[in-house]
Order: structure tokens, then sequence, then C-alpha cells
């Protein structure tokens, strides 16, 4: 005969008479009656339906402080009401405007105009129009000085002969 075969893994139930003789039952070291008691049940929050308001004094007292406050602070704002967005955004513009054309103004690095006077000189040899145009006119631009003496000569490219005599402006 085979022996029976548990389903479960689960320890079978043991009376104390099938233990050993030397091994005493586990008895529980604590009474129920040493527990401390089990803490009082909450009640679900229910919004109180009767009108009646239950308020402790220290919160209304709270309440009534800062009610106190804040008519305070309200008597002590400044008068002047800050402007709307709108404003805002345009003052913002505004100042936007002035920031960048004052930084363009000191950028802007202009050499003085090409003097109106003319006078005539004459090309050294290895001279070109840029090198008379800075020795004729030191503080004006160089570019400005090459055109006008092509136009006032009739000059058409950068060619200049050694000896030519040119027509310049004069910065005397």
């Amino acid at each position: 005969m085979t022996t029976p075969v548990r389903s479960n893994n689960r320890p079978t139930q043991r009376s104390e008479k099938d233990a050993p003789a030397d091994v005493r039952p586990m008895r529980p070291t604590v009474l129920t009656s040493q527990l401390p008691a089990a803490p009082t049940p909450v009640p679900p929050f229910a919004p109180d339906v009767s009108g009646q308001r239950t308020v402790c004094s220290a919160c209304s007292a709270r309440r009534q402080m800062l009610a106190s406050a804040a008519k305070t602070a309200e008597a002590v704002r400044s008068p002047i009401a800050w402007p709307g967005p709108g404003t805002r955004l345009l003052a913002a513009a505004v100042v936007t405007l002035i920031v960048v054309s004052g930084l363009g103004w000191i950028g802007q690095n202009t050499a003085p105009e090409v003097p109106a006077n003319t006078a005539v000189v004459q090309v050294g040899a290895g001279e070109t129009l840029w090198d008379i145009a800075r020795r004729v006119a030191p503080r004006s631009d160089p570019r400005a000085v090459v055109e006008r003496i092509r136009q006032l000569n009739r000059i058409t490219g950068s060619a200049v002969s050694p000896g030519q005599r040119l027509q310049v402006p004069d910065s005397r």
C-alpha cells in the first residue's frame, strides 16, 4: 500500500499529545488585556447641512486678525495704479528703441566729409589714388576722397602716371 500524498504545503495540525515530551507548546506572552486600547474611529467627512457652522474660538480669532491685517494693507497701498500690460509693452518698446539708437549713434564712426575746396597736386613715382587721397585729406574717408578725385579728373579705373597733375580736394 502507498502513503497518502499531501496536496498543499500547509503544516498539519497537531495536538499537544502528538508533541514530544520535552517540547512545551508556545503560549502568548502578552495578554489581550495588556494591549493599548484601539483608537476611536474618525467619522467620515460630511459637510454640515444644518446651516450652523461650528468654529473653534482660536479659528475665529485668527480669521478676525487676518481680516484686520488685510484692511490695513489696503489702506497702506500706494494711490498710484500700476499700468496695464499694454502700457508696459509700449514702455519696453520705447526703451529698447532708445537703447538701440543710442548704441548706433555711439558706434557710428564717420570720418569728416570730403573737403569742398580743391587744389592741384602732382603724382609722385609709385603713388596710387589711395596714397594721394590719404595725403591730401588725412582726416577724411579715403574711399570718398578717391571717388571725388575720379569725378574731378574724369578718371575711370585707378591708373595714374608719375608727374601727372590732378585736381584734388584740399583740406587746408
